[in-house]
């Protein structure tokens, strides 16, 4: 396992100036014509550019071996987009209610081998899909690739060809944890290095393990503030209680809501959204000062104030979840699939959440999987907000108040976010980890989840009451008949 942390450097000025002024912006410029010539070459070649010939032709004062670290950050960020943009893709897909089946399963095929953009005569058996498919899927992801990967903000990862981590014991630096040996950078200076003091991190002490060959440098507002290092250790997994399964629901009001009725951050929503009044504010203002097209990042206070929202979220998070793990030591953590951009939370709440939450929740998820050895189960979330999880009866009535939950079937109240976070489990065992895309899938979720209930709740077929709340259900509109025919023999 690699962990990665911060380390404050000790350097004079004109080792600053020279990082600050001279080598980073260089970096920035030779790293977005790398971006653009990545992007160029997979719509002429679809495929991704591994040459080192990329880099070759461009005019820097920089070394090769500055360029080639260059590229190879370029390249990682580069398949992180699309990686990421598969996977988007993919739901983009199928969502959609205007496409056929047939198409659906063309396109998955176009984006699970990359063939976005491969040339007419390479259509037919090779592929399995029409040159019209492929045109589809190349404007699908023209659409919504979005912008190329921004180098402004870029930190400079160091690649052991130009910088070496040493101990400080031999370079005669006791005062410093590590030393980072970087070249200069400079052609006309080659072979020369300076030395970057790295202060010690007492948290970071704490852990033994060895260090990684690369280092980033962080900066922030075009200023060097911290050197990353990384470590590989050894992780020690806690004792996981194996009969032990929790599953908790993501609220707007409480953060975290288990199934045994114990919540975790209640003021956490309200104070991100207190903060979001204040940037929205800042941001108002800024466009007021400097014209409605004004690019708020560009400015510091802007910039500042969303670093602190970030800084508050994402330590609240990893500290309400590791306070559950604690508490729980769970196996397996049942959780809905995370997509704010279609969940019915609101368009502020959903803002908030996927700007300042979503990425820290998932990230703090897949670490309890890979360090713990915990199961974590995506579960589909259309219609668990009104399933009644003590029943099954499934209305949009049984959810009246944002925070209450009253079954018009077995008349149970209870909070909202509690009962969503228990039907987690149930949903898991009837579907698995089944999607259902589109409304054509929601359809089939709905009538399969109604003919549960029909078929293994018995107490329905002696009550009035319960029978009569079906016929007013639009959901039961299949049963409605023979329901119909049950309240007359009732009456």
């Amino acid at each position: 396992m690699t962990k990665s942390y911060k380390h404050k450097l000790d350097l004079n000025k004109n080792k600053k100036k020279r990082i600050e002024d001279i080598i980073y912006p260089e970096w920035k410029r030779v790293a977005g014509i790398l971006i653009k010539r990545h992007m160029n070459y997979l719509y002429r070649n679809n495929d991704i550019c591994v040459s080192n010939d990329i880099y070759k032709n461009i005019d820097s004062f920089l070394t090769e071996r500055y360029k080639d670290s260059i590229n190879r950050q370029i390249l990682g960020m580069f398949r992180s987009k699309i990686s990421n943009f598969k996977r988007r893709f993919k739901q983009i897909v199928m969502h959609s209610d205007n496409l056929s089946d047939e198409l659906k399963k063309d396109l998955c095929i176009v984006n699970k081998r990359n063939l976005f953009f491969v040339n007419e005569d390479n259509k037919g058996k090779k592929y399995k899909v029409s040159f019209e498919v492929i045109k589809l899927a190349r404007w699908i992801f023209k659409h919504f690739f979005g912008r190329i990967p921004s180098c402004k903000h870029i930190d400079i990862v160091l690649q052991p060809k130009i910088a070496k981590i040493e101990n400080p014991v031999r370079l005669k630096h006791m005062a410093f944890k590590y030393v980072i040996k970087l070249s200069s950078g400079d052609k006309e200076k080659h072979g020369k290095f300076f030395y970057l003091p790295v202060v010690s991190n007492t948290y970071a002490d704490k852990f033994d393990g060895k260090l990684n060959s690369s280092c980033t440098l962080e900066f922030k507002d075009n200023k060097l503030v911290n050197v990353i290092v990384s470590k590989k250790i050894e992780p020690v997994k806690p004792k996981l209680n194996e009969d032990v399964k929790i599953s908790f629901d993501i609220g707007n009001v409480i953060l975290f809501a288990l199934g045994d009725g114990s919540c975790y951050g209640k003021k956490y929503m309200k104070l991100l959204k207190w903060w979001d009044e204040r940037l929205t504010q800042l941001g108002n203002k800024l466009k007021k000062e400097h014209g409605s097209k004004v690019k708020l990042t560009d400015y510091p206070e802007y910039n500042r104030m969303v670093s602190r929202i970030q800084n508050y979220s994402k330590n609240e998070i990893n500290r309400l979840l590791n306070k559950i793990f604690k508490r729980y030591n769970p196996s397996v953590i049942y959780v809905e699939n995370l997509d704010f951009k279609r969940s019915k939370i609101g368009k502020k709440n959903n803002r908030i959440l996927s700007r300042f939450g979503l990425g820290y929740i998932t990230k703090k998820l897949e670490q309890f999987e890979e360090e713990y050895g915990i199961l974590i189960k995506y579960i589909d979330p259309p219609y668990s907000s009104q399933f009644c999880s003590e029943c099954g009866y499934m209305d949009k009535k049984n959810r009246k108040k944002q925070a209450e939950f009253e079954c018009l079937a077995c008349k149970r109240k209870i909070n909202a976010d509690v009962n969503g976070s228990r039907t987690q489990p149930i949903f898991h065992e009837r579907f698995g980890e089944k999607v259902f895309y589109g409304s054509k899938g929601r359809r089939e979720k709905r009538t399969l989840l109604v003919k549960d209930y029909i078929d293994n709740q018995k107490v329905w077929k002696n009550d009035k009451r319960i029978v009569q709340a079906m016929i007013d259900n639009q959901y039961f509109s299949d049963y409605h008949p023979s329901l119909r025919e049950k309240l007359r023999e009732l009456s």
